[in-house]
């Protein structure tokens, strides 16, 4: 004889759901767009916006710097026809500045072409600046020299914070123009990545 499995009534949940017709919280994020841009891109309680429409970015990521430069548009036309709309790319300091002050943007690390390559494909760019990125690179990213300073990364020490500054400086300039404002493929920036615990140097 077999008997049947005990099935145990789970408790029933609530679900709140919004009169019909009530407005979406809009304004409840700290969030701003880039000031007189054609399509705005807004957060509300239910979706995001742009140019007032709902709004689904389907995002892929391309580490530029693991990859040919000249295989680079082939893959992005891949990754646009594979239904992506937005680019993430880890901008990795230590492939960027082996050596303290020699900080290369050429060949294979020509961020400012990436990010051009994805505008002329249509595709939005959300450059991931770190300083730590993890992206299973040596140190999260860090370069070797900036690690054997007497300084405490992923902090407020000002040790850690000058070279970071610096860095911030020379993507800064690389991308300049490509922002939103200007009619450039920058949508975001990600800074750090996977820091949990400290909001206030965030």
């Amino acid at each position: 004889m077999t008997t049947q499995p005990q099935h145990r009534h789970p408790r029933p949940h609530r679900l709140r759901v919004p009169a019909p017709g009530a407005p979406p919280l809009t304004g409840h994020l700290p969030f701003a767009d880039a000031p007189g841009v054609p399509d705005p891109i807004e957060v509300t309680s239910r979706r995001l916006t742009r140019g007032g429409r709902p709004w689904f970015p389907v995002s892929g990521e391309f580490h530029y710097s693991r990859c040919p430069a000249g295989e680079w548009e082939e893959e992005l036309l891949k990754m646009k026809a594979g239904g992506i709309t937005a680019v993430a790319a880890y901008v990795i300091w230590i492939h960027h500045e082996e050596t303290e002050g020699r900080v290369r943007f050429d060949g294979d690390l020509d961020l400012r072409r990436f990010a051009e390559l994805c505008a002329r494909h249509g595709l939005d760019f959300v450059p991931r600046i770190g300083p730590w990125v993890h992206a299973e690179v040596r140190n999260g990213g860090l370069p070797d020299w900036l690690l054997a300073r007497d300084c405490v990364p992923r902090t407020d020490d000002p040790a850690y914070l000058a070279p970071v500054r610096a860095w911030y400086a020379a993507i800064a300039e690389q991308l300049r123009g490509l922002d939103r404002a200007h009619g450039g493929p920058i949508v975001a920036i990600q800074i750090e990545n996977e820091l949990y615990d400290q909001p206030g140097h965030l």
